[in-house]
């Protein structure tokens, strides 16, 4: 599985980068500014710089935010800011490039929310919200979650997706009416207009909305853009602030070897290519205290009720064949014969009896 960028002028395609696991992409962007590959997959969204390593580069890319339980829907980038959007059903995320800073802007829980798009020259988000009675509502609000407006209202929507901003106009494909839809940006009348039909298969088949504008124009009279004026001024690759080691190691050092390549030297009880495994992660039992001995291993510190090397035993079941083990080894010794005299022989039985 594999990115790749296709040049428009020259329609020549070529090889980015290929990952290794066989997770999809689900949702690829790209900045400019750093030259990151940014992509989500259900739970996880990776960067992977195109400065830092040649072209179709194999590996996982670097891990930089995690949502836990909450599905991450979409994924957008804010070049000027420096920041990565994301979004699930409960709220709308944000963090800087390497995952630091994260905090929540929008914190509601809705139905469904399909799509979300950065506006880099009004310096907001917009993004589709479904509910339970297929009501379609596109919202935008400020990059810090707040002024939010409600831009445009319809029922009877089942599905929407591949939200897109230009200048003047906001595009998405509507999965019930089949086709991409436009509404004016910045009109008070919030009339949406069908550009085209697609057939339903082709729309699940294709489900992507890309507005193709140069550089310049999201950033026309922004003075607050340097990094994307800076970029359309100088024609030129900025240093990425993002190294191929940021992030790689979750539990350890990184470091580059001679091919390029990223590796871990990990912190104790961890293992793995990228530190991920915890050596001692539910391996003592009963309460004991795990650590990692001489040989790299795992050993178990156990309460004095436990014993065992993974302190799985009560320690009074050990004692216990302790205890049988030798009854049996004094049973089985080779003990010579008594001889008694006949008073002896009288007394043992007497005493017996």
């Amino acid at each position: 599985m594999s990115i790749s960028s296709f040049d428009l002028s020259t329609t020549k395609i070529q090889s980015l980068f290929s990952k290794v696991s066989k997770d999809p992409f689900l949702r690829v962007v790209y900045d400019p500014v750093t030259q990151l590959l940014v992509w989500k997959e259900e739970y996880r969204i990776y960067t992977f710089s195109l400065n830092s390593a040649s072209s179709n580069e194999a590996g996982d890319g670097n891990l930089v935010v995690t949502t836990s339980d909450n599905y991450c829907n979409d994924v957008a980038v804010d070049s000027c800011g420096g920041y990565i959007y994301w979004m699930s059903d409960d709220e709308i995320e944000r963090a800087r490039l390497d995952g630091s800073d994260r905090e929540v802007i929008i914190d509601r829980t809705v139905y469904y929310r399909p799509s979300l798009a950065i506006d880099q020259q009004a310096q907001r988000i917009y993004w589709i919200e479904l509910n339970a009675d297929h009501q379609m509502s596109i919202y935008s609000a400020n990059f810090n979650g707040r002024n939010r407006k409600t831009l445009y209202i319809v029922r009877h929507v089942s599905c929407a997706s591949s939200l897109a901003i230009s200048k003047n106009f906001i595009y998405w494909q509507n999965y019930t009416e089949a086709g991409t839809w436009q509404l004016p940006k910045n009109s008070s009348e919030h009339v949406a207009r069908k550009l085209n039909s697609i057939s339903s298969l082709r729309l699940c088949k294709y489900k992507l909305v890309a507005v193709n504008y140069t550089i310049q124009e999201p950033i026309q009279e922004m003075k607050s853009c340097g990094a994307l004026q800076g970029l359309m001024t100088n024609n030129s690759k900025p240093e990425s602030t993002v190294t191929i080691c940021q992030n790689y190691c979750l539990e350890g050092d990184c470091s580059v070897n001679a091919a390029g390549k990223p590796t871990c030297r990990c912190k104790t009880v961890y293992s793995g290519k990228r530190c991920e495994v915890n050596t001692c992660q539910s391996y003592c039992l009963n309460g004991g205290v795990c650590s990692v001995n001489e040989q790299d291993q795992p050993a178990c510190r156990c309460s004095k009720e436990y014993e065992g090397s993974r302190c799985e035993f009560p320690a009074y079941l050990i004692k216990c064949v302790q205890a049988v083990s030798m009854l049996k080894d004094v049973l089985s010794a080779d003990i010579p014969p008594v001889t008694l005299s006949t008073a002896e022989q009288s007394t043992c039985a007497s005493t017996v009896v």
